[in-house]
């Protein structure tokens, strides 16, 4: 799975340990929304049972955590979906530094309505990836891979995501929702890098299954848009 470390805080050096006791227990099914940590920030759900198989605190320098990790939704050993998260469970005041996602013109479809140094951030997109490159990430991800291999869960070769990011001076919340393309029959990718790439807006159009389901993506991102807000602010929707 992709790296979540994709922030800086301001002025913060970017070593971090993992904690030992994590907050959420592993295994426990949510519906809705997935409540983290005691500032009452919730990641919203999509429909269906997702079962939490991966859950940790990392703690950076000065003392800041973050609560990161994955749930999975599958149907018949089939892996339809993965949500993967990150969540400020403290508080700050330098703000976060300047989102290179926000302001990425190479993803398939981007939305950007605030993206300010140190201070708010407000963006989703889509985006696609291989599965075999996104577990060969060590360490961020042991415990969920293990999960999937040792169910015997069936990946697809790639999913497809739609990606949130929001920040205040004070909070951050990454969350990733991957979606599986091949249960709606389409077939998997030939190429992955960005030049090759079926998913690429140059290549896009030239496959009809795989451009119905990225406009589908679209119109889901931007409706489900609101309850991240909602979660961010400590509400749901």
């Amino acid at each position: 799975m992709r790296i979540l470390l994709i922030f800086c805080i301001l002025g913060f050096a970017s070593g971090c340990v993992t904690a030992q006791y994590p907050h959420q227990t592993i295994g426990t099914i949510h519906q809705d929304n997935l409540l983290i940590g005691s500032e009452g920030i919730s990641i919203p759900l999509p429909d269906g049972d997702w079962k939490l198989i991966d859950y940790n605190v990392r703690i950076y320098n000065k003392g800041t955590s973050f609560g990161e990790g994955y749930l999975i939704q599958e149907k018949d050993n089939i892996a339809t979906g993965l949500v993967e998260f990150e969540i400020s469970l403290d508080t700050i005041g330098q703000g976060y530094a300047l989102s290179e996602a926000c302001g990425n013109l190479a993803f398939i479809h981007r939305v950007s309505k605030a993206n300010y140094n140190g201070r708010e951030q407000d963006c989703w997109w889509i985006d696609n990836e291989g599965t075999k490159r996104m577990s060969g990430i060590a360490d961020q991800n042991n415990r969920a891979w293990n999960y999937i291999a040792t169910n015997n869960i069936k990946m697809p070769v790639e999913m497809v995501s739609v990606n949130y990011r929001r920040a205040s001076r004070t909070r951050l919340m990454h969350v990733f929702y991957s979606f599986n393309p091949e249960i709606t029959g389409i077939s998997p990718s030939k190429y992955f890098d960005s030049y090759h790439s079926e998913w690429s807006t140059e290549n896009l159009h030239r496959d009809s299954k795989k451009n119905k389901f990225i406009n589908k993506l679209k119109i889901w991102g931007a409706e489900f848009d609101p309850r991240v807000s909602a979660g961010f602010n400590r509400r749901t929707q």
